[in-house]
């Protein structure tokens, strides 16, 4: 029963991420996510404005000189996240 509520979630997610909202609906559903996710703008291309589905804004464009890779690392990270438990791989 769990596994199927967990499907049912995901699959209601697919669907919302996908939703358009013509403007100014977008300012006022993505706004509202943005601010609640954290989802900072400040690196990315385009104004909020830009964006008329919540999947467009979550795999936004960001600005050219906005992450630069370090050539030095050991990893780079191709996403914004955190690195919530660390293994040991082979690359």
């Amino acid at each position: 029963m769990r596994r199927w509520i967990c499907g049912l979630l995901t699959r209601l997610m697919g669907i919302f991420a996908q939703l358009y909202w013509p403007y100014p609906l977008n300012i006022i559903v993505l706004g509202s996510l943005q601010r609640l996710l954290g989802i900072s703008l400040t690196e990315a291309a385009y104004p909020l404005a830009h964006y008329k589905r919540f999947q467009s804004l979550f795999i936004r464009q960001l600005k050219p000189d906005a992450r630069p890779i370090d050539a030095h690392a050991d990893y780079i990270m191709p996403a914004d996240g955190l690195w919530a438990e660390w293994r040991h791989f082979n690359a």
